[in-house]
């Protein structure tokens, strides 16, 4: 199973501060679970994609914590190309 490092963000830091490092802002979110805020890093995210596309499961290590996930929606730049925001549900 393919895994993906996420780091939790700070709410409080720009999204577009998160993104001009490279990062996509993301939210890990599921039945049971509290939302947590997450930064992954753009490059990371379009290796795992090429692999598992949307309804592939895959481990998301959360600095430490892993969770299995799906990437349930991403919302990308119309224009660049870039990843923007990422949902990332998690499984039972």
């Amino acid at each position: 199973m393919k895994t993906l490092e996420a780091k939790k963000r700070d709410v409080s830091v720009s999204l577009d501060a998160i993104r001009s490092e490279g990062a996509v802002p993301a939210i890990v979110y599921g039945k049971g679970i509290e939302n947590i805020p997450v930064s992954v890093m753009e490059n990371e995210v379009r290796s795992v994609w090429r692999d598992v596309r949307d309804t592939e499961p895959f481990t998301l290590n959360i600095e430490g914590t892993t969770k299995t996930v799906i990437m349930k929606d991403m919302q990308v730049h119309v224009v660049s190309g870039k990843i923007l925001h990422i949902d990332f549900l998690v499984q039972a």
